[in-house]
């Protein structure tokens, strides 16, 4: 009653609780996606990738696109630079 009569908000612990609490935030890639754009940091082509993660080059060209689309990349070369400067070198 204090902290309302101060001209404060209070919040019950329940709904503070849920208001704040630490939720991960949510990965801008998927698992597989993450996967190939590690391999273009590493100086793979889609081929290369596609054989060794058992996909068509196809598909690893459609993981390509989409993830230039999810980081806002507009090119190739662009999207290897980030590959190479943002994915861990294992």
């Amino acid at each position: 009653i204090g902290v309302v009569m101060s001209g404060a908000t209070f919040l019950s612990p329940g709904v503070s609780g849920r208001l704040f609490r630490n939720e991960q935030p949510r990965p801008l890639l998927s698992p597989r996606e993450a996967e190939v754009l590690a391999a273009l940091g590493r100086g793979e082509s889609s081929k290369q990738i596609a054989r060794d993660l058992g996909l068509s080059v196809r598909t690893v060209d459609a993981h390509r696109q989409s993830i230039k689309r999810r980081l806002g990349i507009d090119s190739l070369p662009e999207l290897i630079r980030y590959a190479v400067e943002h994915t861990r070198q294992i």
